[in-house]
């Protein structure tokens, strides 16, 4: 009958699955090692679930809404929202910092008058710190703290605190920086219309994510095939060699990647025009 009942319910299945074992004590510990700020440690802990315990989406029976244990968890390396989640607030609590589960839709806006679980799709997490709230989503494995997908932002969503009553709470309409793209290209043309150039891209926020997603799941070996062919999708046909990438693994950095391209009879060269 209401939206703190739906987060007792959720409260009761999961407050088991938080215990601090001797494996999720001396993860924490490694994690914030010499970090003095409980935001570096939030970040330090965050960004350890989010990049190395792979998202799998598991929907069976009560498992649909009961996580795993968070040493489970952290010792199979893998699970779903709400065990990330889990892990996630275990680590934090070893560290001595509160986060709250979030139950959230990735595909419908919340109807405030219809309490209950089946309006929610995903878990994510909000950690009350030095009188903000801190926003994460693990799931997404590539994106830094306080980004949420366009699918979660600017959303009711229920809260589930841990010494008191669960509520709605709204997302952020926006990520916590400004989003950038820049694409730069420095190149010469000669006389016999062989173009000769080199791409510089940055991007952070929404398209930082998805490119670092997509760098993730190429090998190294391959990089230089995969920009060609996200090359030819943009339009420029030519030839990539050379390429470079930022550190896939920095999330709080912008990605940046660059390569060498060349490219003969640029534009409609034969018939002395460029479009």
């Amino acid at each position: 009958t209401s939206w703190e009942q739906v987060g007792a319910w959720y409260a009761s299945l999961a407050k088991d699955r938080l215990a601090i074992t001797p494996a999720i004590q001396a993860r924490a510990d490694s994690l914030t090692k010499g970090l003095s700020s409980d935001e570096d440690k939030v970040r330090a802990i965050f960004n350890d679930v989010a990049l190395h315990i792979h998202y799998v989406g598991l929907d069976f029976g009560i498992g649909r809404y009961q996580p795993h244990p968070a040493d489970d968890v952290l010792s199979n390396e893998y699970g779903d929202c709400k065990d990330k989640h889990t892990l996630l607030a275990a680590l934090l609590k070893a560290a001595g910092i509160e986060a709250w589960p979030v139950l959230i839709s990735t595909g419908r806006y919340l109807d405030p008058a219809m309490p209950s679980p089946a309006q929610f799709d995903h878990v994510i997490t909000l950690v009350p710190l030095d009188g903000k709230l801190l926003w994460m989503d693990s799931t997404e494995e590539v994106a830094s703290m306080g980004v949420l997908s366009g699918a979660l932002r600017d959303k009711q969503a229920l809260a589930v605190p841990v010494s008191k009553a669960a509520y709605l709470e709204h997302t952020p309409a926006d990520l916590p920086f400004l989003q950038q793209s820049v694409f730069h290209v420095e190149g010469k043309l000669d006389d016999q219309g062989f173009f000769s150039a080199h791409f510089d891209e940055t991007y952070r926020g929404d398209a930082e994510v998805i490119f670092r997603a997509l760098f993730r799941s190429v090998p190294q070996s391959q990089w230089n095939q995969f920009i060609q062919g996200m090359l030819n999708y943009s339009g420029f046909a030519g030839e990539v060699k050379d390429p470079h990438v930022s550190p896939i693994e920095q999330i709080g950095q912008p990605i940046n990647f660059s390569f060498n391209y060349t490219r003969d009879k640029f534009g409609d060269w034969d018939a002395h025009r460029i479009s």
